[in-house]
């Protein structure tokens, strides 16, 4: 968003018409306070990520659901590949097309038909409890590593960030300082991508259109 220095200076100039028809509040105080608030969480936030992206070592948990065919070798002998399923609808999704295909050869005998739908449920199931038990090693790691705390902090820091960020977003200035610290720093903010919300610049113009029409 382009802010003119020419339309905030009329946003500012009609902010201090207003003011000197409101009672004085000790609002800079608090702002300020928010602001400084902000600043430190932002950084904390910063370094709270970064250690826990140190932290995350540990690879996706996959199992092999399948092969497909690559081609053939200098010898002639065939080329395979595994074929990987990392989450439980991709394993669900793979043995269902193999049951459609199954499905096909058998026409209208039943009882083959329900062979191979047992069957194909029994892979499923294998396949489902084969990754559970590798996240779960794979989360044991985790907390032992210290990443699964050191992420919950980060998740936090970022709750945190953003409820200043909205405590900020509804301060609506009655007074010439408080529209000036606002829009500077916000703007500030937003040159230098210190804020989360990405229409920062838009809800302080905003609010202080609120202040100059209240």
């Amino acid at each position: 968003m382009t802010i003119t220095g020419a339309g905030l200076a009329a946003a500012l100039a009609g902010i201090s018409v207003q003011a000197a028809r409101t009672a004085p509040r000790n609002g800079l105080a608090l702002l300020n306070e928010l602001i400084e608030a902000h600043t430190a969480e932002y950084a904390r936030n910063d370094e709270l990520w970064e250690r826990a992206g140190e932290l995350d070592t540990e690879p996706n948990c996959k199992v092999v659901v399948g092969r497909f065919y690559k081609g053939r070798d200098d010898d002639g002998e065939n080329i395979y590949e595994p074929m990987y399923a990392y989450f439980n609808e991709r394993i669900e999704e793979h043995y269902k097309r193999d049951l459609a295909v199954c499905l096909s050869l058998v026409g209208n005998d039943t009882t083959k038909a329900g062979e191979i739908r047992d069957c194909i449920a029994a892979k499923v199931a294998s396949k489902n409890a084969e990754l559970a038990a590798l996240e779960a090693e794979r989360e044991a790691r985790e907390i032992a590593s210290g990443f699964r705390d050191a992420y919950a902090a980060a998740e936090a820091s970022s709750e945190a960030v953003s409820a200043i960020e909205t405590q900020i977003a509804a301060f609506v200035p009655a007074s010439m300082a408080e529209a000036i610290r606002l829009a500077q720093w916000s703007v500030e903010a937003h040159r230098k991508d210190r804020v989360f919300k990405d229409d920062w610049c838009a809800v302080v113009l905003a609010n202080i259109g609120k202040a100059v029409l209240s």
